[in-house]
């Protein structure tokens, strides 16, 4: 397997994280490279590893010094891929793994080294179910629920390949292993 980028995309709520974790524990070869966000950090959220966590103010000044690329907006939030500390970690022989969303098709452009996107879904219950185990408020919740239907209709067939996530999450990550391969 040659050094590689993945983007992995797919709505909120679907464990595109979980999925990613758990991946990178069997395969040492990747690097996993945060977005940074002006979303607040959750509870359970590491800066440096889920997301870079930036004031609204630092993100416009990475975001006009060129730092930051494939800048989107979502739920009221902006999120930006530092698309430097990729080209780092290729230079470095090893393999990047990114929860880029659908902005990070657009690192395609300008990556030297191939890349594959994974789109990671599951029904909307499931979405559903996912978003409020998270702790999110019910207003939070219904609209991410909006984004995420939308997300699914516009997004899906943007990308390599797509992965359900509608059993067990060993299942999902036995799939995304798969495709990897």
């Amino acid at each position: 397997m040659g050094h590689r980028v993945i983007c992995i995309g797919g709505p909120t709520g679907a464990g595109k994280d979980t999925i990613a974790s758990i991946f990178l524990e069997y395969c040492h070869g990747f690097v996993k490279i945060p977005r940074s966000t002006t979303r607040p950090r959750r509870h359970n959220e590491i800066c440096g590893y889920h997301y870079f966590f930036l004031s609204e103010h630092a993100f416009i000044i990475q975001e006009r010094v060129g730092t930051l690329c494939g800048i989107d907006h979502f739920c009221g939030y902006r999120y930006g891929i530092d698309h430097r500390s990729i080209i780092d970690v290729l230079a470095q022989e090893r393999s990047v793994l990114g929860i880029f969303g659908i902005k990070g098709l657009e690192l395609r452009a300008f990556l030297p080294e191939p890349m594959i996107s994974i789109y990671i879904t599951a029904p909307l219950e499931i979405l559903y179910e996912h978003l409020t185990s998270r702790g999110d408020s019910m207003e939070e919740i219904s609209i991410r629920m909006v984004a995420a239907e939308k997300q699914i209709a516009d997004e899906l067939h943007l990308f390599d390949h797509v992965i359900y996530n509608v059993g067990t999450i060993t299942e999902a990550v036995k799939s995304f292993i798969k495709v990897v391969s």
